[in-house]
């Protein structure tokens, strides 16, 4: 073990002292003062980073294991839902009924418009991978990105 390196069994309570709103500072004078352990900001930093990619990493797993099934679902009933009225509408129109058929028409665009922002394609430039953006989108959602602490961003110590 490098002398300014944490022991990984000090990982999670790290985090958590950087989750409760401690500066890096603080938690390398925790560490000292706690447990005996010399370390810089830097070191924090890096372990702390490291922790938030990994839980960004298995929300995402998640998201891709039990939300996307569901959101690929509410896609395919929108498109059942917008074609139902694209029949409507047609029908409306057939029977001379054209202001009925403008109300459908809106509703129409407002299922589409959903459709797109649910699959997220709603950006500029669309989705570039099958449901990419609705994943990210969530994960960013349920990780709620926290800047690091005032002290955090010290350069390595090595």
């Amino acid at each position: 073990m490098r002398p300014w390196s944490v022991p990984e069994i000090h990982h999670d309570a790290v985090c958590a002292q950087s989750d409760s709103g401690a500066r890096f500072d603080q938690i390398v004078e925790w560490l000292a003062q706690e447990h005996g352990i010399k370390t810089s900001k830097a070191t924090i930093g890096r372990i702390v980073r490291a922790r938030r990619k990994e839980r960004e990493q298995i929300t995402r797993n998640v998201v891709v294991a039990k939300v996307m099934p569901v959101v690929c679902g509410d896609l395919d009933r929108l498109g059942e839902i917008r074609q139902s009225l694209a029949d409507l509408y047609g029908e409306a129109i057939a029977k001379n009924k054209f202001e009925l058929a403008v109300k459908i028409a809106e509703q129409e665009r407002r299922v589409i418009e959903t459709r797109l922002t649910l699959a997220g394609a709603s950006r500029e430039g669309g989705s570039d991978d099958e449901g990419g953006d609705t994943i990210a989108t969530i994960t960013a959602r349920l990780i709620a990105p926290r800047p690091d602490p005032i002290g955090g961003d010290a350069e390595p110590d090595e």
